[in-house]
């Protein structure tokens, strides 16, 4: 009998997650005082003022931002 590879992979791939998730001591975060977000067809990124929900700003980015990540120490965001 053969084993059915697509089913080992799978199975793979959902233990590995949950390996991944239980081991990175994943707590709540802290609740931030900004949100940003992208306007994929206004070509900015907003700055939401969570206490308030109200957009503090924008920045003009390039055409069509659909994503945004930070670096780890939260100086930096790149936008995509």
């Amino acid at each position: 009998m053969k084993p059915n590879l697509k089913s080992l992979a799978s199975t793979f791939v959902i233990t590995l997650a949950v390996l991944l998730c239980s081991t990175a001591g994943l707590l709540p975060a802290a609740a931030a005082q900004t949100a940003y977000v992208t306007n994929l067809f206004g070509n900015t990124v907003s700055v939401i003022n969570t206490a308030t929900n109200a957009v503090a700003g924008n920045i003009a980015v390039g055409t069509n931002p659909e994503a945004i990540a930070f670096t780890a120490d939260g100086k930096h965001a790149y936008v995509a």
